[in-house]
């Protein structure tokens, strides 16, 4: 099984077949991004956000290390899953902004990541505090 097709395709967001799945589960905005397989399905245009799409990109490469419809389910339904899989793909977008050099744009997005990562956006399952310690670039 391929780790990350080389056919990335991006649908709208209404468009994601686990959205009500998820729905019952997280609060959802119009920019809340998901993926699955081969297909990112978000509302925004991610030309300028390169670390955003690194992050979507590694969700797709684990997905296919297990099977996207087997992590999906245990995304949604194990926090710890969760946990483990965001602090996975948070930590390889900041990677990829480590890269560019740029001290200050690494500074803005670390916050929020860990803004992002301990919000209600995943459910909780992590603070503020911890999550500057776990995503420390």
């Amino acid at each position: 099984m391929s780790s990350v097709k080389s056919d990335i395709k991006i649908k709208p967001q209404s468009e994601f077949p686990y959205l009500d799945d998820y729905k019952k589960v997280f609060p959802t905005t119009d920019d809340t991004i998901f993926v699955f397989y081969d297909t990112i399905y978000t509302n925004k245009d991610l030309t300028d956000y390169y670390d955003v799409l690194a992050h979507e990109l590694k969700h797709l490469q684990r997905q296919g290390k297990i099977g996207a419809a087997k992590w999906i389910k245990q995304y949604i339904e194990n926090s710890k899953f969760r946990l483990e899989e965001e602090l996975i793909a948070y930590r390889h977008q900041l990677k990829v902004v480590k890269q560019t050099g740029d001290r200050q744009e690494l500074s803005h997005i670390y916050i929020e990541c860990c803004q992002n990562i301990s919000s209600d956006l995943y459910g909780n399952m992590i603070t503020y505090p911890e999550a500057l310690k776990k995503l420390k670039p």
